[in-house]
């Protein structure tokens, strides 16, 4: 290599000068073996020749000069080959120059030459060391190729983006904010997909993965609906923070949380097209969606999730049993889920008092379902449906 190759030749050896010789491109003053290790280790800090390899490092040999770059574990490993080549010829001597360019760190070495400056030395590097250390440089030369020849090659699409519930192309469900009529989120957004719920997906079973789709992505947001209490949110949160794995992952701060299905009822389908206008646009700190007073912080959320039922709460869900018997009672024929299910289906996502749970745990027929819009089942099927849409504004109860 050459000076004008590499960059301006710091000299840190002694004032000597250096024999003449043209071979000797880009050497120095000459100095012995330790001379040139003690050099590196005041340039590559101490240690380096003990120290692993750098991922750019590479030695090759020019005639009687070998070439090296990299880190300063390099310069060690040419000043062995040029050690063992040499032997115990006390005639021969080295020159040694550092072409480092400014803007490089200090520790790194950047390209480097070591010489045998004697014309009449004879160097002969040892062959399996030499082709180890040509082929290495070989690939780090063909990797640098292909990494400039990638740059040049045409860039794939990125993947469309479509939500799996309102089938915007600007956001996932995960970050939708379109909810059911009942104020709840319909789907699973691990999955971007409305075909199954939360309760029902798979990958969802582990709570730290529960955490961050139902609590931190849904911050300020829709909760999604779901028939199990473990995967309700507020739930979700708790069982976060009971676990004892999870103490050091835990957010410093409590998070932003998810909104009542009450909330987000009364946003209307204005402000949540704007809303969601804004966070596609903006990102979510910019978009400044409003909290919810009721889940505001973890105090004001415990309130409204209580571990707990309470009294009034306990008496809705035995009213809500009570008119699921009489449509049993009336509709003998009638299979479980029958219309009553078929209606809060239509209604939307379940919501904390589950009607088909409350079927299943009152009857165990198996005949054919009543239709929905028959003249025997309807109205009360519609009272049912509605009395599940009414429970969703209150208070669920924490198992």
């Amino acid at each position: 290599m050459t000076e004008q190759e590499s960059g301006r030749p710091q000299d840190f050896s002694d004032k000597r000068d250096a024999p003449s010789d043209k071979r000797s491109t880009g050497a120095k003053t000459p100095f012995g073996v330790e001379e040139a290790r003690a050099l590196v280790d005041r340039l590559a800090g101490p240690g380096s020749r003990n120290g692993p390899p750098g991922k750019n490092d590479s030695v090759t040999q020019h005639g009687d000069q070998i070439s090296f770059s990299g880190s300063g574990h390099a310069a060690h490993t040419a000043i062995d080959m040029m050690a063992q080549a040499i032997g115990d010829d006390e005639n021969v001597c080295l020159g040694f120059a550092v072409f480092k360019p400014k803007p490089e760190p200090r520790r790194f070495l950047g390209d480097k030459g070591l010489t045998v400056v004697n014309p009449g030395s004879k160097l002969t590097p040892i062959p399996e060391k030499l082709l180890e250390l040509r082929a290495a440089a070989a690939a780090q030369a063909r990797e640098a190729e292909d990494a400039v020849a990638a740059q040049f090659e045409p860039k794939e699409p990125a993947p469309e983006v479509k939500c799996g519930g309102c089938e915007s192309k600007t956001h996932k469900l995960v970050e939708c904010l379109m909810a059911e009529p009942n104020g709840l989120m319909k789907g699973c957004p691990m999955c971007n997909t409305t075909k199954h719920d939360v309760d029902a997906c798979y990958k969802l079973k582990d709570i730290k993965t529960r955490f961050r789709y139902l609590v931190m992505r849904r911050g300020n947001m829709p909760a999604f609906a779901s028939k199990k209490m473990p995967f309700h949110w507020a739930s979700v949160y708790r069982q976060f923070q009971a676990d004892e794995e999870l103490k050091r992952r835990r957010p410093r701060s409590v998070p932003r949380l998810p909104w009542t299905p009450k909330f987000t009822r009364e946003q209307g389908d204005a402000k949540l097209k704007e809303y969601q206008r804004k966070l596609d646009q903006e990102g979510f700190p910019a978009a400044r969606l409003p909290a919810d007073p009721a889940t505001r912080d973890w105090e004001a959320a415990q309130r409204t999730y209580p571990l707990r039922a309470s009294k009034f709460q306990a008496q809705q869900a035995q009213d809500v049993r009570t008119q699921v018997q009489d449509v049993v009672n009336n509709n003998p024929t009638a299979r479980v889920p029958g219309a009553a299910s078929d209606a809060a289906v239509r209604q939307g996502p379940s919501e904390e008092v589950e009607i088909d749970d409350i079927l299943d745990d009152i009857t165990e027929g198996d005949s054919a379902a009543v239709k929905p819009d028959s003249a025997k089942a309807g109205n009360q099927d519609v009272q049912m449906a509605d009395a599940a849409a009414e429970q969703g504004g209150q208070d669920v109860q924490m198992v």
